[in-house]
């Protein structure tokens, strides 16, 4: 959900990227990409990259919006360009309340879930295949129970328990292991296993953008960790997509989810435990 706020140091930070934007006079707009060189509750100082504030703008107060993105948040605020601005350095003093917009394709947690996905021919017969399966109401809600950290579906499909496993879940795509990378392109039918607030099947058609070999970077260590134990294969490839079809429905349940998620995992930090 969209807000509000005037507590800018949460949204502007030192260090960050920013754009100054100021509508001129004669209609036209100038866009100044600017870093954050210091913040207050008030006001701001920005350094200004590649380009300068023009000269017939200096010495004057010059209303201006300056917007940033923090994570998956992207704020936008006015402010008031101040007369000791000079050609690269742009003194600004908030002069409202900053809009925080969530930008749900950015927002992303590691979760343990159940999770499968199924290769497809074709985007087509992906879509087709889980737009069947959302319309059914056996296939849209399960049975779950705790299983260790996390919780399994029972019997899902009067089958097999689906114990959960390790994924980075995201508004706008997944990250998980394999032992057998897929084809860059290529399109998954995901089934999502989420109990908050109440037990649902998300489905999803994922196309892969990258599918490779463990490569020892931050993001992708957790992921060869844990399959290194359950996988139990020497080989393990990161595999890693985007939302090719998502209902909007569906997609705003698995944003809230995972803030939920990010919420827990913030409460188990602060208290000095470990998060899952």
């Amino acid at each position: 959900m969209d807000f509000k706020s005037r507590e800018y140091v949460k949204y502007f930070r030192i260090g960050e990227l920013a754009t100054l934007k100021i509508e001129e006079a004669s209609g036209t707009c100038l866009e100044l990409t600017c870093i954050i060189a210091q913040i207050s509750k008030v006001s701001c100082e920005l350094a200004i990259m590649f380009d300068e504030l023009p000269a017939h703008l200096i010495g004057m107060e010059i209303p201006a919006t300056l917007s940033a993105m923090v994570g998956y948040l992207h704020c936008e605020c006015p402010v008031i360009i101040g007369k000791n601005s000079f050609e690269q350095t742009a003194f600004a003093r908030f002069a409202g309340e900053a809009e925080v917009r969530i930008q749900r394709n950015y927002i992303r947690q590691d979760v343990l879930i159940p999770f499968l996905y199924e290769p497809s021919p074709g985007f087509e017969e992906a879509k087709e295949l889980i737009l069947s399966r959302r319309a059914d109401p056996r296939l849209v809600t399960f049975s779950r129970e705790k299983y260790g950290e996390s919780f399994k579906a029972v019997a899902w499909q009067r089958k097999d328990d689906l114990v959960p496993v390790l994924i980075n879940l995201g508004g706008g795509g997944v990250r998980f292991a394999t032992v057998d990378p897929f084809q860059r392109n290529s399109f998954l039918a995901l089934q999502l296993f989420l109990d908050w607030p109440e037990p649902r099947v998300i489905h999803a058609v994922l196309k892969v953008i990258r599918s490779k070999s463990f490569e020892q970077t931050p993001e992708d260590r957790p992921f060869y960790n844990w399959a290194k134990i359950r996988l139990k294969s020497k080989s393990i490839s990161i595999t890693a997509g985007s939302y090719e079809y998502i209902e909007d429905e569906d997609r705003q349940f698995l944003v809230d989810y995972i803030q939920e998620m990010q919420s827990r995992h913030c409460s188990i930090t602060a208290e000095g435990g470990n998060g899952p």
